[in-house]
């Protein structure tokens, strides 16, 4: 995996954050998951909406399956009996009424970072340019119960893999919180496109740092990334 980063862990490229992130998902380290939240999604799906509105949508047929498949449907369905389509309602009860709403299997959570990705150039520039910074993503996990008798909340477990897209030149400040840690993941070669860079980071909470980095130090020795054929 090339020279060791933070814990042992660093990648060759950000363009292997795609398969990181599949045997993330599927590691032992931390609890398994059917499917795992990617989050914020609305800035994504809104460009995803320009550009079809745009006359772009068959460059982006996939993404836009994935990611607003559900929503298109629902529109359509609501359109064909002459109701109107609200959207931010469409979302909040499909938040309210399915817990998997914006997860994803670690193969399709795989392709839609790989896809997202591959327009790097293209989203970090509408990004700068419509919302003043990188783009970022997060995909959410459970950290295992700690070893001993004290019993902690789901939310004091829960921790996530952040992705930063950026401008090569305008990649974001990491700062821990009051609450929460920050912990790099170093990539030895961070470009995504000519005009594009990836910051890749973990956040968890801080009650349970030194759970989180036996965590952390687990993963690593699972891991084998390898550059794909």
């Amino acid at each position: 995996m090339g020279a060791p980063g933070i814990l042992g862990l660093s990648l060759p490229s950000a363009l292997l954050v795609p398969q990181f992130v599949r045997q993330l998902a599927l590691a032992r380290a931390f609890v398994p998951q059917a499917e795992l939240p990617l989050t914020p999604l609305e800035d994504l799906k809104e460009w995803l909406r320009e550009e079809r509105q745009a006359g772009h949508g068959g460059q982006h047929e996939e993404l836009l399956g994935l990611l607003l498949g559900d929503e298109d449907a629902a529109r359509s369905a609501a359109q064909g009996s002459g109701e109107l389509f609200d959207q931010l309602e469409y979302e909040m009860q499909a938040l309210e009424m399915d817990d998997s709403y914006g997860c994803f299997t670690p193969d399709a959570l795989a392709r839609v970072l790989e896809l997202t990705l591959d327009q790097g150039d293209e989203l970090a520039a509408w990004a700068e340019r419509e919302l003043g910074g990188p783009l970022n993503l997060a995909v959410g996990l459970r950290l295992p119960p700690p070893a001993g008798p004290a019993r902690l909340l789901p939310s004091q477990l829960e921790a996530s893999l952040n992705l930063d897209l950026h401008l090569p030149d305008a990649a974001p400040s990491l700062e821990a919180s009051a609450d929460s840690g920050m912990l790099r993941v170093p990539l030895q070669d961070a470009r995504v496109g000519d005009g594009s860079n990836l910051t890749l980071s973990f956040s968890y909470p801080l009650a349970v740092e030194a759970h989180f980095l036996r965590v952390a130090q687990a993963l690593v020795k699972e891991l084998n990334l390898k550059p794909e054929a």
